[in-house]
């Protein structure tokens, strides 16, 4: 009679017993976010007359999704230049005849 309460006791106590069971340890690495620098592209007119209106926007876009601004190097005078849009425009006079070498947008 006592193996019989013994075995009812064992699994009364089983059932009450909560299984644990533990996840294999593991770590987590965190990365800064790469900033991928935007892209800037276009074909500008390379000549223009006197007196002509000139408008050249160039195509800009940054792959993470930050806002642009933009900058020039070697601006022509009678030029004016955006750095919201990166539009170069302007209407040259008689003076103002020549080249301007080395014209760079760049967008960041």
């Amino acid at each position: 009679m006592n193996a019989i309460k013994g075995a009812t006791f064992g699994r009364k106590l089983l059932s009450k017993i909560a299984l644990t069971v533990l996840l294999s340890l593991f770590g987590i690495a965190v990365f800064a976010a790469q900033n991928i620098p935007p892209k800037i592209s276009g074909i500008p007119v390379k000549s223009i007359n006197v007196g002509k209106a000139y408008r050249f926007v160039p195509v800009a876009s940054d792959p993470n999704k930050d806002k642009l601004t933009f900058t020039i190097a070697n601006k022509p005078t009678w030029a004016s230049f955006n750095i919201t849009t990166g539009a170069l425009t302007g209407i040259p006079t008689a003076a103002k005849v020549g080249i301007t070498k080395a014209i760079t947008i760049i967008a960041s």
